[in-house]
């Protein structure tokens, strides 16, 4: 090595840039009118931009840009989450992505859209090195900005990957493991050479060496042994996962793997939850009360008794012993007689991805199939969650409600495993339901327990095996979905974060789902040259705010197939999932972009009409049908704000139509007019019977003087003259001045003499319409005090005939009803009269 010329040796070591790592391409340009329209992040670069029908289409070292100029729509897809592209009559370009949205754009020649096609497809294939991935670039552009240590709300969420090994004895203690009894935590997989797709640090029965775990790896598929993850304090009782043993046709047995088993029980048995313990304690001191039995205390020994472990297999019955064939099987009751085994039947990553396939194409297809829900339930989705959960039921059962330990187990132990144990503890810990618990339960099942993310989600090096991918993730973060809609207090986030998590497990902006395995992440130095997603994820916008800590300790959700929903707002894409340029900082010191919390618009409420009208939110119609609204004032209701609205930024061309128009002032007035009328008809229509019987007490009086001035009103109510076959005349309700027709003219009298009305008349006609029935009804019940009326009485009531004038006509007719004379019943008979007519 030569010196420098002062003769001080030449260091060894330089600072390399990011711009010499990961150089940026040169842009390229259909037009040169055109440019840019979205903030690109650190170490993104356009490569292509163009123009489509209706907007303008650029590609990314990250992502695909679509912007639409009739509606001013933006959607951003990361390359990561395509999984596909198709033309179809030549001008249209579809991009089918691994979330089962799709999207869509026209070009005015097939060759542009052949281009096009051919340059996403170019994009999105399978990267030679991990290196090629966006997030290295996005980490090492990211780390030399200037604003990263900064105090910056945006780059503060861009941190590393925390350490799984503190996580891993933060949860031990947490559980209240005995260490120094029951259980043990084991080395033997420090340098992942009894497992390479488990964590180092296992927790087993401590009474079982390491050299009984090398055996035991060796008779379980893939060399993954039983291993402990959870324990409930109340009840001791244990959740252990692993995958199918190596029996083969031949039946092979192992006996260090039955006594493994053996153990579990043991242990739980040994280490009793908190109410196990209290109730041994009052026993003890019961037995130490009372004289000495010869046979020793009964309680106790049927409390020191081991449960039956039971074994969870996520396959069929037929499906596990097809596994025979090719090495594989299940545990045989016969060796094993402390256990006892379900299986639960789910479909394999197969089954699962035809199932997404067939979902994917009807969220693709137009939205107004009259058989939209039948084709729904062929494609199966909706069933196969039903079941994933069912299955997570039976192990809360068996834990919760029976205290038994409980082992789960597919075939290899990495797709459906996780699944059933990740959503039983979801239920049954209320731990992890919170933001922090939930990070580290899918860094423990999903990350250090080796699932294999790489080849599911076809991202990674080497995962060009289509026949291997399959949305295991994105089915259980439906089902966590689906828990967080039945009980949407007992989550500290919200359905956002279950959105952005389902995108980034695809995107590749964080290294947090790369590789297969904690080895290979490990090994490529992942966690130190790139961001994780968690801490990204921990902003307050995707906290929920109806969260209530501790509402529900142990979650049962509703499984079956009518109690589930699609996930509309990833599937459908009506959440705009796929709108990243606005959650992540921009290249440079600027932050680009809103906040994700104004892409999505809020539910609110008001405590009154006026309050909802002045923030400009929609306005309800009364509930009552009889109560009627102008449909001017609907239409001048149906506006929203402008702030109200999705924001531009993170709309998307399948999910919301343009802004309405705005509100007018003349609306407003009416609103407020026919408000007061609502209020004022209500106050009326809601009237106690207090005030009804004040109102009859009231007008008793008026009666009393309209029939002391003359006997023809009394006389009136009766036929031919005879009290003892009483009648009511119809009384028909006066007709509205509006609708009342014109009377027909009389003919002309010669001589015509006005005849002056009777005084009890004039002061019937000086009372209302209600108060005229009210007399008449009040000389009935004067008549019937004084005795006038015989055993049988009748009253008539009205039956109403349709009429073009919508209200009682006058050809209203009369049906009689027998009362027996009983005057109580009449009275109830002339209340309920009141009621309907008043």
């Amino acid at each position: 090595m030569e010196g420098s010329g002062d003769g001080s040796p030449q260091s060894s070591m330089c600072m390399v840039k990011a711009a010499e790592l990961f150089p940026k391409p040169v842009l390229e340009k259909e037009e040169e009118k055109l440019s840019v329209r979205f903030s690109e992040l650190a170490g993104e670069s356009v490569k292509y931009l163009g123009q489509t029908d209706d907007g303008v289409l650029a590609l990314s070292n990250y992502r695909l840009f679509l912007q639409k100029n009739s509606t001013g729509a933006e959607t951003s897809v990361p390359l990561g989450l395509i999984e596909s592209t198709q033309v179809r009559d030549l001008f249209h370009l579809i991009v089918n992505c691994k979330d089962a949205s799709t999207v869509k754009c026209s070009f005015s020649t097939s060759e542009q859209c052949s281009e096009w096609q051919r340059r996403i497809t170019l994009s999105i294939g399978i990267p030679e090195t991990l290196e090629a991935l966006f997030a290295f670039p996005f980490h090492a552009w990211a780390s030399e900005s200037p604003t990263l240590n900064q105090d910056n709300e945006w780059y503060g969420r861009l941190q590393r990957v925390g350490n799984y090994d503190d996580d891993f004895r933060k949860e031990v203690e947490r559980l209240q493991f005995d260490l120094q009894g029951a259980w043990r935590i084991s080395h033997a997989n420090a340098e992942f050479k009894l497992c390479p797709s488990y964590p180092r640090l296992l927790l087993v029965p401590a009474c079982i060496p390491d050299d009984t775990l090398q055996n035991v790896a060796s008779f379980r598929s893939s060399r993954r042994i039983p291993a402990v993850v959870w324990r409930h304090e109340r009840t001791g009782a244990v959740i252990a996962r692993c995958s199918q043993p190596e029996v083969g046709w031949l039946g092979w047995r192992n006996s260090k793997d039955e006594q493994l088993l053996k153990a579990f029980s043991d242990a739980c048995a040994f280490d009793r939850g908190t109410q196990e313990s209290r109730t041994r304690l009052n026993s003890t001191a019961s037995s130490e009360s009372s004289p000495p039995s010869p046979e020793g205390s009964h309680e106790e020994v049927e409390m020191d008794e081991p449960k039956k472990i039971l074994i969870v297999d996520a396959r069929s019955y037929t499906s596990a012993v097809t596994n025979r064939a090719r090495g594989g099987g299940c545990e045989c009751p016969e060796y094993y007689p402390s256990a006892e085994i379900q299986f639960m039947s789910l479909g394999n990553i197969h089954v699962i991805r035809k199932s997404f396939h067939a979902l994917r194409q009807l969220c693709s297809s137009q939205p107004d199939i009259p058989n939209w829900l039948s084709l729904l339930e062929r494609t199966m989705w909706l069933q196969h969650m039903s079941g994933l959960l069912a299955a997570s039921m039976v192990v809360c059962h068996a834990i919760e409600r029976n205290g038994r330990p409980v082992l789960v187990h597919c075939s290899d132990g990495w797709d459906r495993t996780p699944q059933i144990v990740a959503t039983a503890q979801l239920c049954l810990d209320p731990y992890y339901r919170t933001i922090e618990g939930f990070r580290v339960l899918v860094e423990r099942e999903w990350l250090s327990f080796g699932h294999k993310f790489s080849d599911r989600c076809g991202h990674g090096p080497g995962s060009d095996e289509t026949n291997e991918r399959c949305p295991v993730f994105l089915q259980w973060l439906d089902c966590v979905h689906q828990i967080h809609r039945q009980f949407p207090c007992s989550f500290e986030f919200d359905m956002g974060y279950l959105i952005k998590l389902a995108q980034h497990s695809h995107s590749c902006l964080f290294g947090t789902f790369l590789c297969n395995t904690v080895k290979e992440r490990l090994e490529n130095s992942v966690p130190d040259r790139t961001f994780s997603v968690w801490p990204f994820l921990s902003g307050p916008m995707y906290k929920n705010h109806l969260y209530v800590p501790n509402r529900e300790r142990v979650l049962w959700p509703a499984h079956s197939v009518r109690d589930l929903r699609l996930w509309t707002e990833v599937y459908l894409g009506s959440w705009g999932g796929n709108q990243s340029a606005a959650d992540y900082p921009a290249n440079g010191d600027g932050v680009s972009g809103q906040e994700l919390g104004g892409s999505m618009t809020k539910t609110r409420s008001y405590g009154d009409l006026m309050t909802g009208i002045n923030a400009g939110g929609l306005t309800r119609r009364s509930s009552d049908p009889n109560m009627t609204v102008d449909s001017s004032i609907l239409a001048g209701t149906l506006n929203l704000s402008q702030e109200n609205s999705i924001d531009s930024n993170m709309s998307s061309d399948r999910e919301v139509s343009p802004d309405l128009v705005d509100h007018h002032t003349s609306s407003l007035a009416m609103i407020q007019h026919t408000t007061q009328k609502l209020q004022s008809l209500t106050q009326e229509l809601n009237q106690s019977d207090e005030e009804l019987e004040n109102n009859i007490k009231n007008t008793k009086r008026i009666a009393a003087a309209a029939a002391a001035a003359s006997d023809s009103v009394s006389s009136s109510l009766f036929i031919n003259g005879n009290s003892n076959s009483y009648n009511f005349q119809p009384i028909v309700p006066e007709q509205p001045t509006a609708a009342a027709a014109p009377p027909s003219p009389a003919p002309p009298s010669p001589s015509p003499s006005p005849t002056p009305p009777p005084r009890h008349q004039h002061l019937v006609n000086e009372i209302d319409e209600n108060t005229s029935r009210i007399v008449k009804i009040e000389s009935y019940l004067e008549d019937v005090v004084d005795g006038r009326i015989g055993a049988a009485a009748r009253i008539a009531k009205p039956i109403p005939v349709t009429d073009t004038s919508g209200g009682f006509g006058s050809t209203d007719m009369m049906e009689s009803v027998d009362l027996s004379g009983n005057l109580d019943s009449i009275l109830k008979y002339i209340k309920h009269f009141l009621r309907r007519h008043i």
